[in-house]
Order: C-alpha cells, then sequence, then structure tokens
C-alpha cells in the first residue's frame, strides 16, 4: 500500500538508465529474448479441504489427516519476455540426497528440468546459485542467447547472495531485483502464470 505509482516509475527509468549508460546496453531492451523474469513457488501436495454438508448449529467440522496439510514442493520458474521458457527447478525438503524413488517418480518431468534440494524444501541462496551456474547459464549459451541478459526476481536474500551477484557479474547476466513491495504489481509470474496454475491444480 505505500508503494506509489512515481517510484515505480522512478525504479524503471533508473534500471534503463543503468542498463543503457553505464553498462551500454540498451539493446537488451529491445532484445525480448534476452529479458527474464524468476520467481518460485509453492505447490502444495495435500488436497485442500473441500465443502461438507452438516447440520446447522455446528460451526466448524474437523476431520483427522493422515497427510501433512502444508507439505509441498517449491517450483523456481523462469520465462523470458518472447514467452520461452528457461528450465524449471523442482525444489525438494531434503538434507541430504533425494532418493532414488523420488527421483525415479519424477521420471515423466522433463528431463532438462533441474531438481534441488534443500533442508526447509525452500529455496536457498545455496540453490538459487546451483540453479544459476550450473542450469541457467548452460542453457543460455544452449540455446544462443546473446549475453549480456537481464533478469528481474524478487528482493529475497536467496536471490542476492554475493557468490550469486559476482557469477551473474562475471558472466553476463544482470540480476535485478524488483522494487520492493511491489511484486503483487510487478512480478508477471507471480500475477499471470501461477495464479492460473495454481487455480488449476
Amino acid at each position: 500500500a505505500t508503494v506509489t505509482e512515481l517510484q515505480i516509475r522512478k525504479w524503471f527509468t533508473d534500471i534503463q538508465a543503468y542498463i543503457v549508460q553505464e553498462e551500454g546496453a540498451g539493446d537488451i531492451l529491445i532484445n525480448p529474448e534476452r529479458v527474464f523474469n524468476f520467481d518460485e513457488s509453492q505447490f502444495l501436495l495435500a488436497k485442500k479441504k473441500g465443502t461438507v454438508l452438516g447440520p446447522v448449529n455446528y460451526k466448524s467440522f474437523l476431520e483427522v489427516s493422515k497427510e501433512n496439510d502444508k507439505e509441498g514442493l517449491t517450483v523456481l520458474m523462469g520465462y523470458s519476455a518472447d514467452g520461452s521458457l528457461a528450465p524449471p527447478m523442482i525444489v525438494y525438503a531434503y538434507k541430504q540426497n533425494i532418493p532414488y524413488d523420488i527421483i525415479e517418480a519424477v521420471g515423466s518431468v522433463d528431463p532438462s528440468w533441474a531438481l534441488g534440494k534443500s533442508e526447509s524444501g525452500w529455496m536457498t541462496t545455496l540453490t538459487f546459485f546451483d540453479y544459476i551456474s550450473q542450469v541457467f547459464n548452460p542453457w543460455l549459451m544452449e540455446q544462443q542467447v546473446q549475453k549480456p541478459v537481464l533478469v528481474f526476481a524478487d528482493g529475497h536474500k536467496s536471490h542476492l547472495s554475493p557468490e550469486t551477484c559476482d557469477f551473474c557479474a562475471s558472466n553476463g547476466i544482470f540480476l535485478v531485483a524488483l522494487h520492493p513491495n511491489s511484486t503483487h504489481m510487478l512480478q508477471p509470474l507471480d500475477v499471470s502464470v501461477f495464479k492460473s496454475l495454481k487455480g488449476l491444480w
């Protein structure tokens, strides 16, 4: 609620000035295949509770569930402005190696997708660094996407570690945090893709 239109417009102007004047890479802004948006979201594995019929005077109904209602998978996705999908990453909640039966269970997933892990199952600085350095950057080279590229992500600490920023700077990836407290307006994956996808899920 505290974000103003003026702040957002200034943010866009500042990003453009940085890309054009300081980096001399204004051609990125007219090449949609070189502009990316990254975001992650959790997909719950347990079904949401539905509606039940019962006596009028009951205010609530309790259900004993054998499933962990909070169990889910974090999925990192990245799209370019021309609609190309970078290889997604599924993050599992494991401290050690991902068990073979889990890997086998996702065997039907496109082999270009990445598998990551973290203790919580959420994105971490290490998981994001691994994705950028071992999945996204090789994919850019394989797809022959001209560098430098511009990557927008939210300002979560997992995205902006010194290691990730150094790697990006050395490999022609401009990693830019979206304006704070504005991802509900400026994050295309959140607003358009994940909302629809989660509705279907």
